[in-house]
């Protein structure tokens, strides 16, 4: 049984080193997701959806007001917007995740290396500990902080897309008057009074 805790011991010590690679990779990623955000945030000013997305208004996709399928110009911007929503949703989860691993994994040695009597070993491992929580907090305190205001944006700009869509179709006027409906003057030459 010694030897099952010995391989499980040093499966999960191996992998403090994967686990804060892992965390740096996806702080540098967070940090230029935060550039891109600003880059769109400035961007949303100039454009309009349908420049931002490359959608084109004319007749050809625009909205039949007979069908209740939307064209299929919105499902695909609708899907490109999903992709890189969940690529966020991603790091909001992944983030702690990591965190919660870096948090752990140098638990058990600090533990042991308390019950040797060597504090300032274990002190450097509480410390890889605390700092690994820190990072996956923060990595996901950013990642859902873009999620939500792109999320917003999204919602917007597919309305506005949708509102353009569907008024871009041409619709017959509707008759004034119901068909073989005679009209209200006809109604008061034919009666009696």
């Amino acid at each position: 049984m010694e030897v099952v805790f010995q391989v499980l011991y040093t499966l999960t010590t191996a992998l403090l080193i994967p686990v804060v690679s892992g965390l740096l990779a996806l702080l540098a990623w967070s940090l230029f997701q935060v550039g891109g955000w600003l880059s769109e945030w400035r961007e949303r000013f100039r454009t309009t959806p349908f420049e931002r997305w490359s959608v084109d208004g004319d007749s050809s996709i625009a909205m039949d007001p007979r069908s209740t399928e939307p064209p299929r110009v919105l499902l695909d911007t609708e899907l490109r917007m999903t992709r890189r929503l969940m690529r966020l949703r991603w790091a909001v989860r992944l983030g702690p995740m990591l965190g919660l691993m870096g948090t752990l994994i140098p638990m058990g040695p600090a533990l042991l290396e308390f019950s040797s009597g060597d504090f300032e070993a274990a002190s450097a491992q509480i410390v890889i500990a605390f700092g690994t929580t820190v990072i996956g907090l923060l990595i996901a305190a950013v990642t859902y902080t873009l999620w939500l205001i792109r999320k917003l944006w999204y919602a917007q700009d597919l309305a506005e897309l949708e509102h353009g869509l569907s008024h871009e179709t041409t619709i017959c006027p509707a008759p004034t008057e119901p068909v073989g409906v005679p009209a209200a003057s006809d109604h008061s030459a034919t009666s009696v009074g």
